[in-house]
C-alpha cells in the first residue's frame, strides 16, 4: 500500500477537491492553467486527486501546490499546513524507493570492459559539453517572465488596489512600474500597487546581467463607483 494511504484527509482537508472545485468555478481547464503556470496538466491533476507522489518530487510539491493555489484565488495558507504534511509522506515514500535501486560499486567499474569505459567516458563528454552549452544559454537567453494576476491584458475593477503576481528568474533583476521587487527562491514575486481611477499601465521587466530584458505590459482599468 502507498504510503500517502495512511492519512485519512477529511473534507475540510480535500487540498485536491479545493483546487479542483476552485479551478471550476474560474472556468479554468486543465490545460489552460498549465499553460498559464508552465506545468504539465498531468500533475495539476495529480493535484486535484490529491496524487501527490506523482509529482516529479519533494520540492516541486510544495512549488507547484503553491502556484496553483494562488493562479485560482486559494490562500495558500490555508493548504500550507496539509501539503506540508503531504511533503514528509512523499519524502518517506521516496527514501523507501530509493533502497530497492540498484547500487553500482567500484568493483563493478573494474571488471567492465574497456570498449564499455570508453563508451562512459564519451558520453561524459558530451554530457559536460551540453552543460556548458546550457550555462551559456542561460546567461545570454531573456529571463522567462509569466504574469499569474492580472491574467488578462486588460482588467476591469473597482478596487483602487491591485497585487501583481507572477514568476521569472530567481537571479532575475524585476521591476514593476520601475520599482525593484526582490523573487523569492522559486522565483515567485508579489507587489501590492494602489491605482487611480481610470486606466492604469502596469509595466513589469525582467532583466538578467548579460541578457536582453522581458517586459509586459497590463492595463487595469478602475471604474469609480457612483454612490
Amino acid at each position: 500500500m502507498s504510503l500517502f494511504n495512511y492519512k485519512k484527509i477529511t473534507r475540510s482537508e480535500d487540498v485536491g477537491q479545493m483546487l479542483k472545485t476552485a479551478r471550476e468555478n474560474k472556468k479554468i481547464s486543465l490545460a489552460q492553467a498549465a499553460k498559464i503556470l508552465k506545468i504539465d496538466a498531468k500533475y495539476l491533476l495529480a493535484m486535484e486527486e490529491n496524487n501527490w507522489h506523482a509529482l516529479p518530487g519533494e520540492f516541486y510539491l510544495k512549488i507547484f501546490a503553491k502556484k496553483y493555489a494562488i493562479l485560482l484565488g486559494v490562500k495558500w495558507t490555508n493548504l500550507k499546513k496539509i501539503v506540508g504534511e503531504e511533503a514528509v509522506i512523499y519524502k518517506k515514500w521516496s527514501r523507501g524507493h530509493e533502497k530497492t535501486r540498484e547500487k553500482i560499486t567500484a568493483l563493478n567499474l573494474i571488471v567492465w570492459p574497456k570498449i564499455l569505459k570508453k563508451i562512459i567516458i564519451t558520453v561524459v563528454f558530451f554530457l559536460f559539453l551540453g552543460y556548458l552549452s546550457y550555462q551559456v544559454w542561460q546567461i545570454s537567453n531573456p529571463p522567462q517572465l509569466i504574469i499569474i494576476t492580472p491574467y488578462e491584458e486588460k482588467n476591469v475593477q473597482t478596487n483602487y488596489n491591485l497585487t501583481v503576481t507572477g514568476q521569472t528568474d530567481n537571479k532575475a533583476r524585476l521591476l514593476i512600474n520601475n520599482q525593484e521587487v526582490i523573487p523569492d527562491a522559486t522565483g515567485f514575486f508579489s507587489l501590492s500597487l494602489d491605482l487611480s481611477a481610470g486606466s492604469n499601465i502596469i509595466k513589469v521587466e525582467a532583466t538578467k546581467k548579460y541578457s536582453k530584458s522581458t517586459t509586459i505590459y497590463r492595463e487595469v482599468v478602475v471604474n469609480k463607483l457612483d454612490f
